[in-house]
């Protein structure tokens, strides 16, 4: 353990010096259009950057105004277009520009501005149906939105060629935080150091290959941590039609969720149809290396509805999957998941299941052939140009596997629990868009219920004082205990994308068998800063109270962006 962390740390500085040296060989690049969708444009930029709804950008020849945020894109309304806004096209900012808010009409946020690695709250936004993020290995292509997967194959007319002087395109991050609290006597100490990379190279000898590289170390006290999440290389044939990855792949509905360490080949025989199959281990983050005991493998077919010009996005994937341990079956199970929807976004259903195949000792124990062990669903709805519902239902069973076959049977509850949920976005007159979210879960032959519920204001539009203000409450109830946290948050941008925030919070905690009840109070101010086109810092500064923390939190932040000039 201790020379695979002195080898990760040895990785992450010569990878951090590297692509630093690189950088002076990259331009400083503007923000760049990383997709055109009709009369939206979405940047390759966004929250982490400094970004805030209502700024203003301007091309060669269109002027653009951000309505909609999430951490590293940016959903931009045209305001006015003389010629056209292309991927690749460079934005700059526009300081003492008028904002421009509106959300064009029939039009809404597609689910994959979630992107990779930022999660964008479906029910609190714009939203666009089935959530199309990233999924493992090579893909048939784009779904519904901007992001395309890092891995599908390059069509000729339909995705752009990047590249550097040196046939590459480099993106990705550096990152490092610090941060050290100091108790009341009452808490203890603590200081903890975490630093992270996040790397896609692409284009490599061509466009056919690609280098994704994901890992963090972080330091507690004297204790450390070190993680790869994703080490894999792929490559695309020039057709498009024979593709692979190897490595440590990023888990997904095709392989089973968690990482792999092994490979995946697809074969595409028509447009919209991709299968193939993947053999590996499931992945220890603590270390790299492919580990015979643990293996997992399967083959898998997709569907993605080829006619861009087509009224409904249809997705459909179905994966059948092994895991063994020791040479022994574990699982055996089949992965369905499809995606639904319009095109102009007013509705989208979303469903995936997982169905087990229980054989020898799994049979003798379960007393089932087949078990379905889990199964979602959820139908969102656009109700007119500013409001939204969806609906939600999760039924979820416990399986035996090795790990637990020998655990006694009052000590494994396979009973199967349900969940439904209801959430509402409401977009108001005066610019403020407020979110409503309630939800119950339950279990078979329990009459013990357990509820929430969310509610979240936000204003969509800038105050004469150039104020962002949101409210969040989120409680709860079950069998056990039941409480709520409750949030205010004030923020406001300057000039050179400099942004300054207030956070006030509450949380109250009480026992319903045990006297025992905790509350917690806290204030936060925080800024950040951009220096230059790729480093950005930012500082925060917390004071709590309550039983369960109290004393002084300081947090600092160092972000280096890694990317290569088009």
């Amino acid at each position: 353990m201790t020379d695979a962390r002195h080898r990760l740390r040895i990785l992450m500085i010569g990878a951090a010096v590297l692509f630093a040296c690189s950088g002076m060989a990259l331009a400083q690049d503007p923000v760049l259009v990383s997709y055109r969708a009709a009369d939206v444009v979405y940047l390759d930029a966004g929250r982490i950057d400094g970004l805030t709804v209502g700024q203003r950008f301007s091309t060669d020849g269109a002027e653009l105004s951000v309505i909609y945020l999430a951490g590293e894109t940016a959903a931009c309304r045209i305001v006015d277009e003389s010629q056209p806004v292309r991927p690749g096209d460079s934005a700059r900012l526009r300081l003492g520009a008028p904002a421009v808010l509106s959300w064009p009409s029939g039009l809404v946020v597609p689910a994959a501005l979630a992107g990779t690695g930022t999660h964008v709250d479906p029910y609190s936004g714009p939203y666009a149906g089935p959530y199309a993020g990233p999924s493992i290995g090579p893909s048939i292509g784009p779904s519904t939105g901007p992001q395309r997967d890092p891995f599908a194959p390059i069509r000729p007319g339909l995705d752009p060629v990047v590249s550097t002087m040196y046939g590459a395109r480099l993106d990705g991050s550096i990152s490092l935080d610090w941060e050290v609290f100091h108790g009341d006597g009452r808490s203890a100490d603590f200081e903890r150091r975490v630093a992270r990379l996040s790397l896609r190279a692409r284009g490599l000898g061509g466009d056919a290959h690609e280098i994704r590289l994901r890992m963090s170390g972080q330091s507690y006290g004297s204790s450390s941590r070190d993680r790869i999440y994703e080490a894999a290389f792929s490559r695309r044939a020039e057709d498009g039609r024979v593709n692979f990855s190897l490595g440590r792949l990023a888990g997904g509905p095709r392989t089973g969720y968690g990482p792999l360490d092994g490979s995946l080949l697809e074969v595409i025989p028509l447009p919209g149809l991709a299968m193939g199959g993947f053999y590996g281990s499931s992945s220890d983050l603590s270390s790299f290396g492919f580990d015979e005991s643990n293996r997992r493998y399967g083959v898998f077919v997709d569907y993605l509805n080829p006619n861009p010009e087509a009224s409904r996005n249809v997705d459909l994937r179905m994966s059948g999957i092994r895991e063994e341990i020791l040479g022994q079956t574990s699982r055996d199970y089949l992965s369905f998941e499809s995606r639904l929807g319009a095109r102009d976004g007013r509705w989208s259903l979303h469903q995936s299941a997982e169905l087990d195949f229980n054989t020898g000792w799994r049979r003798e124990m379960s007393g089932r052939h087949v078990q379905l062990s889990n199964f979602s669903l959820r139908l969102a709805r656009r109700l007119g140009e500013s409001h939204r519902l969806s609906v939600s239902y999760d039924r979820f069973q416990l399986y035996r596997t090795l790990d637990t076959r020998w655990l006694r049977d009052e000590l494994f509850d396979d009973r199967p629990r349900h969940a439904l949920r209801a959430n509402v976005s409401l977009g108001t007159a005066g610019g403020w868009r407020v979110s409503l979210g309630a939800g119950v879960r339950a279990r078979d032959g329990d009459p013990d219920r357990s509820y929430s519920f969310t509610a979240r204001a936000r204003s969509t539009e800038l105050t004469p004082w150039r104020l962002t203000l949101s409210t969040d409450l989120m409680a709860f109830a079950n069998p056990l205990n039941d409480g709520y946290t409750a949030r205010l948050r004030a923020s406001r941008p300057f000039k050179g994308y400099r942004r300054l925030y207030v956070d006030l919070g509450r949380r109250e905690w009480r026992g319903r068998f045990y006297d025992d009840a905790q509350s917690a109070h806290w204030l936060r101010v925080g800024s950040d800063v951009r220096l230059g086109r790729r480093l950005s810092v930012r500082g925060e500064y917390e004071l709590s109270s309550g039983d369960a923390l109290a004393g002084n939190r300081f947090l600092m932040g160092l972000r280096y962006r890694i990317r290569s000039n088009p």
